[in-house]
């Protein structure tokens, strides 16, 4: 049984509809527009939605927009009489949208595409790690929810030990999970203990992100790219192990000088495109480059690229999200990522330009006031050259990052290798 949220103003609608899912062993949630709506999706966490566009005061578009800042998961489908609504870009980028509907709807349809959209059965089974001693390559497809108290709980983390290491204190904390500063007691050496949330421990895809994330790690070895030491899971917690650095993001250097000077934004630019070159020769996306994932150590300056939890690989196997569905930051996300589309390396280096261009001039390329306004900016906007805002940028890497936000991909570099020597070329 399916837990489905109809958002419809119309009383003898949501009858039929509550009728027709109960018949079809569902379980039917109503809520009469799109603020009710929003209110029962975290309290109920329906397994799909479907959701009429047509309702006044809050409709069914103000839903989407607000839908995908807390629940990005959940699959819609959209009922309406408007014809062409389906190729508006504001529902084209929310990539939830699995189905579109028109008025009236023919419930056998409806039948289909709902049971298209839910899964056969929910999570069973154990998981005390996701993959098996004699498969290195399975990973899990059933877990078993469990609370992991002390995944959450700060205080009871310090001082404990996991992974032969001991917590000592936060470094910082994510949407999946904290990473906490500890030692490593048979090395004596500090470590970086990075520990998926208990919310995210009870998600599939999540455990499967993390996991690839630690092994993904494993096989790269580059300067540029920071370096893990351990994974494992111990005391119902998921964790990964890496080499700390006395460091500091990007994005906190940023906001703390306002902008980086253009000569120290060159070194770090060059830096970064090695590193993610590693990456892309193992063909594999990193799909979230940003100011707060570079790490900058204190005494050398050399940057690092942290949190690999959204790299993709183009082989199929290596598909850890699925297709369609959005991975990346709004301010640093390329137009294909906006549009929900498959993505190659670079799309890397449109996000490494978004990043230059922030910490050249102290703000992003593209900016709204929300984060779907950003997205439909990346795929519509020109880009404003940064040698106009500021003279003292070269105005030859000022061209540099305006081919890298290109909005097709095949206007911009081909790799990394073609941005590195456009790069040796600045003075």
């Amino acid at each position: 049984m399916a837990r489905i949220l109809v958002v419809e103003d119309d009383i003898d609608m949501q009858e039929l509809y509550t009728e027709f899912l109960i018949k079809a062993n569902h379980q039917a949630l109503i809520a009469s527009n799109g603020e009710e709506g929003l209110k029962k999706i975290p309290r109920f966490r329906p397994d799909l939605i479907i959701l009429d566009m047509g309702m006044p005061r809050y409709n069914g578009l103000h839903l989407l927009l607000s839908l995908r800042r807390i629940d990005r998961k959940v699959p819609i489908i959209i009922v309406s009489g408007k014809t062409g609504m389906k190729d508006d870009i504001e529902i084209k980028l929310c990539t939830q949208v699995k189905s579109f509907l028109y008025k009236p709807v023919d419930l056998n349809t409806l039948k289909k595409k709902i049971d298209e959209l839910i899964p056969v059965s929910l999570y069973t089974g154990e998981h005390p790690f996701p993959f098996k001693e004699d498969d290195n390559n399975s990973l899990i497809t059933n877990p078993r929810p469990k609370p992991l108290a002390a995944a959450n709980k700060t205080s009871s983390m310090i001082g404990s030990m996991l992974g032969g290491c001991r917590i000592d204190s936060v470094l910082g904390e994510g949407g999946s999970g904290k990473v906490y500063r500890g030692l490593h007691l048979a090395m004596n050496m500090p470590v970086a203990i990075k520990i998926l949330s208990a919310d995210s421990a009870q998600d599939v895809n999540d455990i499967n992100r993390f996991v690839r994330e630690g092994r993904l790690l494993a096989q790269i070895t580059h300067p540029n790219i920071v370096k893990i030491i351990n994974m494992g899971y111990e005391s119902n917690c998921y964790f990964i192990v890496m080499r700390y650095l006395e460091s500091e993001n990007l994005l906190n250097i940023i906001k703390a000088k306002k902008y980086i000077p253009y000569p120290i934004v060159l070194n770090i630019s060059k830096q970064v495109a090695m590193g993610l070159s590693a990456v892309h020769d193992m063909k594999l996306v990193h799909r979230d480059i940003k100011p707060s994932n570079i790490l900058l150590e204190k005494s050398t300056g050399i940057a690092q690229i942290i949190d690999f939890g959204t790299v993709r690989g183009n082989r199929e196997e290596e598909k850890v999200t699925e297709d369609g569905y959005i991975v990346g930051t709004p301010y640093y996300i390329s137009p294909e990522q906006c549009l929900g589309e498959n993505v190659d390396s670079r799309s890397d280096i449109y996000s490494l330009g978004c990043t230059l261009f922030h910490a050249l001039i102290g703000y992003p390329p593209f900016m709204a006031d929300n984060p779907m306004d950003t997205m439909i900016a990346h795929v519509r906007d020109p880009i404003i050259e940064p040698y106009s805002l500021k003279a003292e940028i070269s105005p030859l890497f000022s061209k540099i990052i305006v081919k890298m936000l290109q909005k097709k991909p095949q206007d911009r570099y081909r790799d990394m290798y073609e941005v590195l020597d456009e790069l040796e070329k600045v003075e």
